[in-house]
């Protein structure tokens, strides 16, 4: 209690000489959650969100604060939110999925429905269950137990079309996501199926995920792919917290034959993606080499 105190003491001094800093804050959250003073805790990450709404960590602990009240539905939102903002974090995914052991138990009856806008193929849920969007099906089923509907009515586009402002945003991209569900934020940019002329060079594993860079010479291409050749002898990670056997570990890209090609690549506008998916994994990738 002595440490609590004094600890909580010195947070507040910091807080008050620096108003703005959120990791100030973030610790002075910590410390009421440490000592299960969860209603404090959470106002303390408020602060924080007030101030920065894209701090991932604010909602993730805000999330764990809930969850330690007993209150699911605001557990449940908070992950969400953290994730949104981190779709590769393996962590956050495992707290939810974490949620659903708590409530389900040992029974199957227990159904989840997630019900969203069409903002973009790049979420969280579609990158985790390797959802791949086909806009001629309906429905997708990318496991026994995930069923994912792209939904579409015929006579709400129909009719809005007919309005003024239907007519005024026809031809926008918002038109396209507002009157015929097509995602927002996604667009077809660098999109495109690797040629048959490519060869597999390396590998990159990142946030569990395998991606494959195949080289057309002859185009002048690299393509990302989810298709590798585990044989492949070029696999290397990016983190520490990824490595496993028989993966290299990359300290410096610049001075690696292969990764400097694909951020050269990336930076010159050659390197193209298999579906979005990819496309926001490799950019997650380029974040991380020109940051490390």
């Amino acid at each position: 209690q002595n440490n609590f105190t004094a600890a909580l003491q010195q947070y507040e001094k910091a807080e008050s000489l620096n108003p703005s800093n959120v990791n100030t804050r973030l610790n002075l959250g910590t410390l009421y959650q440490a000592q299960k003073e969860y209603e404090t805790a959470i106002a303390a990450y408020d602060t924080i969100i007030d101030v920065n709404p894209n701090f991932k960590l604010a909602y993730l602990y805000k999330a764990q604060c809930y969850r330690a009240l007993g209150n699911k539905e605001a557990a449940i939102q908070n992950y969400k939110l953290a994730l949104n903002l981190d779709p590769n974090n393996q962590d956050i995914k495992n707290e939810l999925f974490d949620m659903y052991e708590t409530i389900c138990r040992d029974r199957d009856n227990v159904r989840v429905l997630f019900l969203a806008n069409a903002i973009s193929v790049v979420n969280p849920y579609f990158l985790y269950f390797d959802v791949k969007v086909d806009g001629n099906k309906r429905f997708i089923k990318p496991l026994d137990d995930v069923i994912v509907e792209m939904y579409k009515d015929d006579t709400f586009i129909k009719n809005k079309l007919q309005t003024r402002f239907g007519k005024l945003i026809s031809r926008t991209r918002y038109g396209k996501y507002a009157i015929n569900n097509e995602f927002k934020n996604d667009n077809s940019d660098f999109i495109e199926k690797k040629s048959n002329n490519a060869k597999l060079q390396n590998i990159i594993h990142f946030n569990e995920l395998d991606v494959g860079f195949w080289y057309d010479f002859k185009e002048g291409k690299i393509y990302a792919s989810s298709k590798i050749d585990k044989t492949c002898p070029f696999q290397y990670t990016l983190k520490r917290d990824d490595q496993k056997p028989n993966l290299m570990l990359i300290k410096n890209a610049k001075d690696n034959y292969y990764v400097s090609n694909i951020m050269k690549a990336f930076e010159l506008g050659y390197l193209f993606y298999e579906n979005h998916n990819i496309k926001n994994v490799c950019y997650e990738i380029m974040k991380t080499l020109h940051y490390s």
